[in-house]
């Protein structure tokens, strides 16, 4: 359930479409977008979430929606760099050697067994 919410914020945050922008200037100095149109599914949802009091308003879940998504982010970027650590550790610890796969399963069964 978490993560089909997760996939509605992003969707939302996604799916945007500029159609008004005002004169603020970004950090870059770039105008920034003060109005999107998300679609009528998105429109129904974020008004669902506020009549459900989950929200106090429409902003509210947009702020929600793109710190989810800024979340989803660091969390695939601290994956990926432990898969990076994960790899360089596999590929330094020498060459590969064959394995009886049934031995190996066997032994870790043992192991799993003892540690209760």
């Amino acid at each position: 359930m978490l993560y089909w919410h997760l996939s509605v914020a992003v969707a939302v945050c996604l799916s945007v479409l500029v159609i008004k922008t005002d004169n603020i200037a970004s950090m870059k100095g770039i105008a920034m977008p003060s109005s999107y149109n998300i679609g009528p599914r998105y429109e129904c949802f974020v008004r669902e979430l506020v009549e459900s009091g989950r929200y106090a308003s429409a902003s509210e879940v947009m702020r929600d929606s793109l710190r989810l998504l800024e979340q989803r982010g660091e969390i695939r970027a601290l994956e990926l760099e432990k898969l990076k650590r994960e790899y360089a550790e596999g590929k330094a610890s020498g060459e590969p050697k064959e394995v009886d796969a049934a031995a190996f399963l066997q032994e870790l069964k043992a192991e799993r067994a003892a540690a209760g």
